[in-house]
């Protein structure tokens, strides 16, 4: 299939001492690299500490070339519902009742 990049995320170390190892494929052998920004789909890894679906734990991320997190769907939402509320909130300050 010529899968130009492995990642293996153990957060247990199960199989080994990292939690991350990221493998290229490299003239038809596999080499360890560090490198977990992905230039073929412009993303990146990154572990991230953190809550989601209500379970705390490290968590293997899609991220930015700067190391930003991309934001989930869920994320995303309760963003824009917080900005909502705050947006409804000045308007109520102004004498306004939002819809």
């Amino acid at each position: 299939m010529r899968v130009m990049r492995y990642v293996v995320y153990d957060p247990e170390l199960l199989i080994g001492q990292e939690a991350l190892r990221i493998y290229a494929l490299n003239d038809d052998r596999l080499e360890r690299t560090n490198e977990t920004w992905f230039e073929q789909i412009n993303l990146g890894i990154t572990l991230w500490r953190g809550q989601f679906e209500g379970c705390e734990a490290m968590w293997l991320r899609w991220c930015d070339r700067e190391g930003t997190v991309i934001p989930t769907g869920a994320e995303r939402a309760e963003d824009e519902r917080a900005r909502a509320e705050r947006l409804a909130a000045r308007l109520r300050a102004a004498g306004i009742e939002p819809d």
